[in-house]
Formats: C-alpha cells, sequence, structure tokens
C-alpha cells in the first residue's frame, strides 16, 4: 500500500476534511472486499472512494469504543438480546 498527497481536483463541492489534502492511496482488495466496495457503492449511490472514506471512519470508531471496554463491542437488540463482538 503506498500513499501521497495530491492536489484536490478542480473544486465542485468542498472536500469532506475541511483543511486537510487529499491523499491519493492504491490497494489490493480481496474479492470479497472488492465486491462488497461495489455492493456498497452501488446500493448507497455513492462513489467508492466515499465508501472507502466513510469505512475507515467507521473503523476507527469500532477500535476506539472496543479499546474503552476491553476489547469488546456489545449490540442490544430491539428484543433485548445482547451481542458481543471481540476485536482481536
Amino acid at each position: 500500500m503506498s500513499s501521497s498527497p495530491i492536489s484536490p481536483p478542480p473544486a465542485t463541492s468542498p472536500p469532506a476534511a475541511v483543511g486537510g489534502q487529499l491523499v491519493r492511496l492504491t490497494v489490493n482488495l480481496t474479492p470479497r472486499a472488492a465486491e462488497a466496495l461495489d455492493r456498497l457503492a452501488s446500493t448507497t449511490e455513492t462513489s467508492k472512494t466515499d465508501v472507502v472514506n466513510r469505512a475507515l471512519q467507521i473503523y476507527a470508531l469500532i477500535e476506539q469504543l472496543a479499546a474503552a471496554n476491553d476489547g469488546q463491542l456489545r449490540i442490544v437488540h430491539s428484543d433485548g438480546s445482547v451481542e458481543r463482538i471481540y476485536l482481536v
């Protein structure tokens, strides 16, 4: 994986991160991840870039929440059942 700062394209809308530079990133996705990316971009009617940006933000939040709770997340369903997710 490589990354380098790039200049943003001509402005049609402001970048999501105010004051930050965009970063170009090249990744190799597994077939399963590529299918998930395609599916999410299609169902949310957003670009693949937006899907990846959102996914990274959500992953960072999950890591933060898990770190604050002994490495686990708890999901409480509407029926009251509890599901524990452990991050390893």
